[in-house]
């Protein structure tokens, strides 16, 4: 995260307690600058009064590195960071230009914890490692330099990620941007319900927590299609596989957006669904085992006369697997093949790459030169 430190912050008139109080946000926020956790942007003519009162060597070495560096510092490409303000302002977000600004009371700082790295919550442990590999994509595509990223992971073990997420609103002490598939499955269905509750708890108007709504049935309908291909054929299903060139080769490629490629679609996922159900049935002619509109009608017919114990569970259409994990398994694909998106995995990842870019910027892991 970019912590903005503006020149009227240090004011004449601040009271001595005032004072302690703005020297020790500023303080905090050196430090997690000098662990590489956080960055800074600090106008000129407070860098050389804060000198003067800052006591801390390594906040001084942060202190004087900006300022030996400061004709080419620019920090235009992050268009969402903190600005820090005095203590009787509100926490709130202003619009500047094409900027969002996240106004921080120096109350906020009195403890170092907000000065932590940034939590960013999954509903995977795992999938924290894929986006932060599409932050870096994006990061390369634009062509910013002399930035790391840094975060602490943390997961809501899939439909519990609201709980956790609450957590952090309620605690307000933590910067944490969370990631939600919307889980629909299908053209105008609804978004599933662990979005809808992740969405009622951020509702509420702590501006240091935040969520995106991934636009895609799930993290593994990111993956660009052309990793898929090159995956390891014992890691996945071939009639899956079979089933994503078909459609990526046709007209309808966009539809993958709505498939559980981990799981396929089965008849106890579309019994009690007409929408649903017709669109499986839509996307037979793209699959290895074509069923006949009339077979499926028939296996809903069934599955839903029969006792629940007594159920057989058809594949109507068939899953590819574990996509990421096996794009992780596959990891040198990240680094020697050109990604070819879909149109909506084009927009995701230029989307989610610049959130967690803003959100988890920091300072290279090097040295201080002064």
């Amino acid at each position: 995260m970019l912590f903005y430190l503006p020149e009227d912050l240090l004011s004449n008139e601040l009271s001595a307690e005032q004072k302690a109080k703005v020297l020790r946000a500023i303080e905090y926020i050196l430090r997690s600058v000098w662990e590489s956790k956080h960055l800074v942007k600090i106008d000129y003519s407070l860098i050389n009064r804060l000198l003067e009162e800052i006591q801390n060597d390594d906040c001084k070495s942060v202190l004087i590195s900006i300022r030996n560096s400061f004709s080419i510092l620019n920090y235009d490409c992050i268009k969402f960071y903190v600005k820090v303000v005095p203590e009787n302002n509100i926490l709130c977000v202003s619009e500047f230009d094409e900027f969002n600004i996240l106004n921080l009371p120096i109350n906020y700082l009195q403890q170092s914890d907000i000065t932590n790295k940034s939590i960013i919550l999954c509903e995977n442990i795992s999938d924290a490692d894929f986006f932060k590999y599409i932050a870096v994509y994006y990061i390369e595509k634009k062509a910013i330099g002399n930035v790391s990223l840094n975060f602490e992971p943390d997961h809501g073990g899939g439909g519990d990620i609201n709980v956790v997420f609450e957590k952090y609103v309620k605690d307000r002490n933590r910067f944490c941007l969370a990631f939600c598939d919307n889980d629909i499955k299908y053209p105008n269905a609804e978004v599933g319900q662990t979005l809808k509750k992740l969405k009622e708890v951020d509702k509420r108007d702590n501006y240091l927590c935040d969520h995106i709504e991934i636009d895609a049935h799930e993290i593994e309908n990111l993956v660009p299609f052309n990793y898929i291909q090159e995956f390891n054929q014992r890691d996945i299903d071939v009639a899956g596989l079979h089933f994503v060139n078909n459609i990526f080769n046709s007209e309808r490629r966009e539809d993958l957006k709505y498939i559980d490629l981990k799981k396929g679609i089965c008849t106890s996922r579309i019994y009690n669904n007409v929408d649903y159900k017709n669109f499986a049935i839509s996307l037979q002619p793209f699959c290895r085992e074509i069923l006949d509109a009339n077979i499926i009608d028939d296996l809903v017919r069934v599955y839903n006369e029969t006792e629940k114990h007594l159920r057989i569970d058809k594949k109507i259409v068939p899953a590819v697997g574990k996509i990421v994990k096996s794009l992780f398994d596959k990891s040198e694909l990240l680094t020697t093949k050109t990604p070819e998106f879909l149109g909506y995995q084009s927009n995701e990842w230029d989307r989610i790459g610049a959130k967690l870019f803003y959100w988890t910027c920091s300072r290279n892991h090097e040295s201080i030169n002064i």
